[in-house]
Formats: structure tokens, C-alpha cells, sequence
């Protein structure tokens, strides 16, 4: 009987009652075998109980602890001025339903718009063999924001690995189809493209969701010599 609860107590579509009538079940059967002599039955009935508490441990540490299902940047207007924010919710499954919490302030938010056009590799002053040659994750995101930089007018802001700053505040920079801020860009350097994976989707949206217009000659040899690793 405990071997059969040890794998009902496994299956995933296990109501929480089942498995805790599983365990009880586990229970009584494992203390009655250790009043009689120990047989071969009786050992396998001890190594399901053995089993069965340590599936219903997972169970219930798996329900307290709430997953993530998504995280986005929410924008709010306070006295004429923009500030965002980094959104995430969580399924909350002892509650069945999701649960939305403000995780980081990412600063006030500067707009530009009808950015001038600049050639990317006329920014760099090198052409399309002569940059790929030698590319490093942090220099290529760091010479794309630089050049969108130059292309918005922007001035006067610094970034990092992990923060994009006026002065010593955080900020956020609404640019093209995404916001350039701590997060994003946190977010697009920490990319780590799949062993194998013949798909830049995930890669493209980093960009995109930085503000980042990445010439698609440039995202081509980005993503086929794989420096995002």
C-alpha cells in the first residue's frame, strides 16, 4: 500500500487531499510492519513511506512558494511627469488566482522621439566584417546604446551593467518600441542563448524591450556566432 501511495502522492494532478490521505495511508502500513519481522515486504513498504514523506514535502513547500508568471513596466503620470516602475505577478496557488506587487522603482521616465538618422556603421567607422571580427557581448550592447544615444540627442546620462543614470538618480529612457533602464538592459546583458537553439526571438524582444534598434545585418552574425553564451 505505500508503494501504491508513493506513486499517487508523485503525480503532479494529485489533489492536495489525496496526497495527504496518501501519506496517512504510508503511515499506518510502515508502523504496522515494524511490529512484525522483517521481510521483503516489509521493506519495500518501509522505502515507500521513506518516499511518500519526501514527495509531500515538495507538495507542500511548492505550495507556499508562489510563482512568477510575468514581470512588465508600468508607467505612471504624477504631476505631469512619468515614472516607471517593474511589475510582476505571481500565481498565488494556495489562493488559485494571481497576485500583482511593485518589485522596483526604476525612475522617471524621459521620452524621445523622431530620433535623426544615423548609419550604424558609419558611428562605428567600421564596416560590417571589420566589427564583427572581434565581438564581445558588453561592447556590442554598449556601442548599440551609445549609438541610439547619438541618434536621440540624449546627453548627460550615464549606464552600466545594471543602471542607466542622470547624475546619481535612475532613470528610464522611452526610445523606439522599449524603455532603456536598469532592468532592460540587466535583462539583455544577462542573456544566455540556448546550446542548439535556432531561434533569436527571445534574443530580438531583449532588444526590442530595451529600446534598442539592433541593424539586422548586425543581429544575424550577433546570433550565429553565438556571443550571447
Amino acid at each position: 500500500m505505500a508503494i501504491f501511495a508513493s506513486r499517487e502522492l508523485e503525480s503532479a494532478k494529485a489533489p492536495a487531499k489525496d496526497r495527504i490521505a496518501a501519506f496517512v495511508a504510508s503511515l499506518l502500513v510502515s508502523c504496522h510492519c515494524c511490529g512484525l519481522s522483517c521481510d521483503i515486504i516489509q521493506i519495500w513498504s518501509f522505502m515507500g513511506f521513506i518516499k511518500t514523506c519526501f514527495w509531500v514535502c515538495v507538495s507542500f513547500i511548492k505550495d507556499l512558494v508562489p510563482k512568477i508568471v510575468m514581470a512588465y513596466i508600468r508607467v505612471k503620470k504624477i504631476k505631469d511627469r512619468e515614472y516607471a516602475y517593474l511589475v510582476k505577478t505571481k500565481w498565488i496557488k494556495s489562493k488559485q488566482q494571481p497576485k500583482q506587487s511593485v518589485s522596483k522603482y526604476l525612475g522617471r521616465v524621459m521620452s524621445f522621439t523622431d530620433p535623426v538618422s544615423v548609419d550604424f556603421w558609419s558611428f562605428m567607422g567600421k564596416d560590417v566584417d571589420g566589427y564583427v571580427s572581434n565581438m564581445e557581448k558588453g561592447k556590442v550592447v554598449g556601442d548599440l546604446v551609445r549609438w541610439e544615444f547619438k541618434k536621440h540627442g540624449i546627453e548627460k546620462v550615464s549606464f552600466g551593467n545594471k543602471s542607466v543614470k542622470m547624475g546619481k538618480k535612475d532613470i528610464t529612457l522611452k526610445m523606439n518600441e522599449g524603455f532603456l533602464n536598469g532592468h532592460t538592459l540587466k535583462e539583455l546583458l544577462s542573456y544566455k542563448q540556448p546550446r542548439g537553439s535556432e531561434d533569436g526571438y527571445d534574443l530580438a524582444k531583449r532588444f526590442v524591450d530595451a529600446g534598442i534598434k539592433i541593424p539586422q545585418e548586425l543581429f544575424i552574425e550577433v546570433f550565429s556566432r553565438k556571443i550571447f553564451k
